[in-house]
């Protein structure tokens, strides 16, 4: 009788003891960073592991950014070469067909330009050096025998307006001592016409002067922006002054100079 008292204390300190177990770890909350029981966390603190992945990131972002703008740049420099080398190869033919045209002409090649295209100019033909034209093929110099070709096609260009406007052949401020003789005798065959058309190198490029023989107002237009020489502004007003006295017409103003801005 006694041991099966004794048993019976036993099972019931026994369960007292698994109702109390089980209370006690019903109030503990287990979350996903829980490492197991029996088992101790490898894992560093929260702070120092997410500057450490910032870090690690951002090293990989600035990587991969640094190779796409070294990609970039690789990728541009082949456009360039490959730019340069078709631009070449569309030169260099272009020059063997110039050749294959004018093959009796080595040097120079001629072209018309007519005894009216010019104020006060009686020119037939004109010479171009082949140089010249493959220099415009790349980019460089701009001549004035260029720039007579490109008028002679604008004066063909525009038959309807030639009794409006006149050109002046842009040798006429070759050189410096005679060049108010030459610019008022040009002047002076300009009867009848409205505006005067005067391409003009102040250095490096040409700028336009355009004269309104009407009104006496000069334009000046330059793509570099720059402004007229006060040497050609007196220049220019002292012809056109002459230019009306010798027409015996009185001037009633002041010759008005205007620079406009082209792009």
């Amino acid at each position: 009788i006694k041991s099966k008292e004794k048993e019976k204390d036993f099972l019931q300190h026994l369960k007292a003891q698994k109702v109390v177990h089980k209370k006690a770890t019903s109030n503990v909350v287990v979350s996903k960073n829980t490492p197991p029981l029996g088992k101790v966390s490898s894992r560093k603190p929260m702070g120092i592991n997410n500057k450490e992945r910032i870090k690690q990131k951002d090293f990989s972002r600035k990587l991969v950014e640094g190779k796409k703008i070294q990609n970039k740049e690789q990728l541009n420099q082949d456009n360039i070469r490959n730019l340069d080398c078709n631009a070449q190869s569309s030169f260099d033919s272009f020059e063997e067909t110039l050749h294959l045209i004018y093959p009796n002409e080595t040097d120079h090649i001629k072209f018309p330009i007519g005894k009216d295209v010019f104020a006060g100019e009686d020119i037939e033909f004109g010479y171009i050096p082949k140089r010249n034209i493959l220099d415009v093929c790349q980019m460089k110099d701009l001549d004035s025998d260029i720039l007579i070709v490109y008028m002679r096609c604008l004066y063909e260009k525009y038959k309807s307006s030639r009794d409006r406007f006149v050109f002046i052949n842009p040798l006429t401020f070759s050189s410096s001592q005679t060049k108010a003789n030459l610019l008022r005798e040009r002047i002076q065959s300009c009867q009848g016409k409205q505006f005067a058309l005067i391409p003009y190198n102040p250095g490096f490029h040409f700028a336009l002067i355009v004269v309104d023989l009407s009104h006496m107002d000069v334009y000046w237009l330059d793509s570099l922006h720059g402004e007229p020489q006060s040497e050609l502004k007196i220049l220019v007003n002292n012809v056109l002054m002459a230019y009306k006295m010798i027409q015996g017409t009185k001037i009633h103003k002041s010759i008005c100079w205007q620079c406009i801005k082209v792009k």
